[in-house]
């Protein structure tokens, strides 16, 4: 779908289903996710968990953490999608 319909955690930002996420984390390496009231249909809107490791990587490249605290938070979050991939 071509269209950004889905109401983001940002109020004024709408996403596509392919562009969002349900893990309110992405949001922390500056990714998009659904409205929390919206969770329990996100599946049936094609949202998933998190971003593909890939995408995760490409964003710690073009966008590094500025300082300690916010690489440690974002270094957590690609891990724990890396782990979901492995299981």
């Amino acid at each position: 779908m071509n269209v950004a319909f889905l109401p983001c955690l940002e109020p004024t930002i709408y996403a596509k289903p392919s562009e969002c996420f349900i893990e309110p984390e992405c949001t922390i390496m500056n990714l998009k996710a659904i409205r929390e009231d919206l969770l329990f249909q996100a599946k049936q809107f094609g949202v998933h968990l998190f971003s593909s490791s890939i995408e995760l990587k490409d964003r710690l490249i073009g966008d590094p953490p500025k300082d300690v605290k916010a690489a440690k938070k974002s270094l957590n979050i690609w891990t724990i999608d890396l782990m979901i991939g492995i299981f």
